[in-house]
């Protein structure tokens, strides 16, 4: 799907106020959100599992910035969990309040 990749400079007040647009499955920006993602998964983008929450970033000429995916955090990862210092009661209890992101395309910031 094409999309404008024309490079933006400049100072980054001038793109305010942005605009966060969220994407629903059958919105019709998902193919373009899926188009974004798939060239950095090494099996291309399908689709997402979970819950998560999908947004495509604009500026305030609505010129396209930057696709953002929020994932439920993992139920179990040893390394946040010892890192954050959550024992199993604390992880039930707050793993509501974290999510993962999924990736930062540079070639976007």
């Amino acid at each position: 799907m094409p999309y404008d990749t024309t490079a933006i400079s400049g100072d980054v007040k001038n793109l305010l106020p942005l605009r966060a647009k969220l994407i629903e499955a059958q919105h019709p920006s998902w193919n373009l959100f899926k188009c974004l993602l798939s060239p950095y998964r090494c099996l291309g983008f399908k689709g997402t599992v979970g819950e998560n929450m999908k947004y495509l970033i604009f500026d305030n000429n609505k010129r396209l910035l930057a696709c953002l995916l929020f994932g439920s955090a993992a139920w179990s990862c040893a390394a946040r969990n010892d890192f954050i210092r959550w024992d199993r009661d604390t992880r039930i209890n707050h793993l509501r309040l974290i999510t993962n992101n999924t990736l930062i395309d540079t070639t976007l910031v």
